[in-house]
């Protein structure tokens, strides 16, 4: 059984707010191919659809220990996509999620 919740984890300055929506939906809306659907990958089954992805602003409530969601959420995600711009400066909560990852011990 797995303990993953979420297929994927998108990471994202504000700045990029727009391409994390596209992308979220993207992901979420994406049908697997059928040649695929039901396979075995490792320890994992090939599904459908890649649902549900994690994106902040869907995910999280407006108050409370967001730094703890956060680590939550990352925990129980399979994969962590990170979207980087051209952005002169990225917001420190940003900076955190990939130092998280790295000093953690998720594995794909």
């Amino acid at each position: 059984m797995s303990t993953h919740r979420y297929w994927a984890f998108i990471s994202y300055s504000q700045r990029d707010t727009k391409w994390a929506q596209w992308l979220h939906k993207q992901l979420e809306t994406y049908h697997v191919p059928r040649t695929l659907v039901g396979r075995r990958h490792g320890n994992l089954t090939v599904p459908k659809r890649l649902v549900p992805v994690f994106r902040d602003r869907d995910e999280l409530p407006s108050t409370g220990n967001l730094d703890g969601k956060i680590r939550e959420a990352l925990a129980a995600s399979r994969s962590l996509i990170v979207i980087c711009s051209v952005s002169p400066m990225p917001t420190l909560q940003f900076m955190a999620v990939p130092r998280f990852v790295i000093g953690s011990t998720i594995t794909p």
